[in-house]
């Protein structure tokens, strides 16, 4: 999803610092607007809004002094952390989810320890982080999926506020996380409510900055809206002769498998021991 308000700029949203050499160590950096250059510029991005949902909401009559909403191309499996650092031209994640399986130490690493306490150096999955100016606390990207509408509430009044008392001389970056959650736990019908607080909030913005600020809407991902269906993979592998293990430093008789489930519902990855042949797993 890409909404712009109308501009005539064709200048980058975000661009890497001077001095970056490879690719993965480039870090994606916010620029200071030069006095008449171009406006400021307000990047949002939404967590896991599809296309469809904002094409619907804007028939609706919402962010309706927005240009109409363009496609974007997510990695797959959709996540996150992937996708914005590719995105941004920020370095990597350790794994594709914060449980993950480590190929140098042989064994799973990472988990939902990183959601608890306080949002320190080693909890940050990519750069793409540091050039956040608007993040919701760490406890909230997983209390959203437990207490959605009151997470949602407290994420918009935080970057509303935070926002307005930014330099008004530099862009501005923010991450809403919780319309993820929202349309997780509650639907599309859920997430419609949320994006017309949003849709009144942006016009509570443009209106106290005026055409000096520049809305930039986007997403991460999107999301598959059909109902899943659950497989039960573990059991029938265990079933074939396959045994589960959480590392494979030492070599041991029967298959070994390795499986970081962890929140991704449409995808699973599987690690295998050197005893076990990939071919017939």
């Amino acid at each position: 999803m890409n909404e712009v308000c109308p501009s005539h700029d064709p200048t980058p949203l975000v661009t890497a610092r001077d001095g970056a050499q490879e690719e993965t160590d480039r870090r994606s950096a916010l620029r200071v607007v030069k006095t008449q250059a171009r406006p400021r510029r307000l990047l949002l991005c939404l967590d896991g809004v599809p296309f469809d949902v904002v094409t619907e909401a804007k028939s609706r009559g919402l962010f309706d002094n927005f240009k109409d909403p363009a496609r974007l191309l997510s990695p797959f499996p959709t996540l996150t952390n992937v996708a914005l650092a590719q995105m941004l031209c920020a370095s990597p994640p350790n794994g594709y989810e914060s449980l993950y399986f480590d190929r140098e130490a042989r064994e799973l690493r990472g988990g939902v320890r990183k959601y608890i306490g306080r949002r320190t150096p080693d909890k940050v999955p990519s750069s793409y982080m540091d050039e956040l100016d608007y993040q919701e606390p760490l406890p909230f990207e997983f209390l959203i999926y437990v207490a959605t509408d009151a997470v949602w509430r407290a994420d918009m009044q935080r970057f509303r506020e935070r926002f307005l008392s930014a330099p008004p001389a530099r862009d501005f970056f923010g991450f809403l996380k919780a319309t993820d959650g929202l349309l997780h736990i509650g639907g599309p019908a859920r997430l419609g409510v949320a994006l017309r607080s949003l849709d009144k909030l942006l016009r509570e913005i443009q209106k106290e900055c005026g055409s000096e600020t520049e809305i930039v809407l986007f997403s991460d991902h999107g999301m598959n809206l059909e109902e899943n269906r659950r497989t039960h993979l573990q059991s029938h592998l265990r079933r074939c002769g396959y045994e589960f293990v959480n590392h494979m430093r030492r070599p041991r008789g029967r298959r070994r498998v390795s499986s970081p489930a962890f929140g991704l519902c449409g995808y699973a990855a599987l690690y295998c021991g050197e005893e076990t042949d990939k071919a017939e797993l």
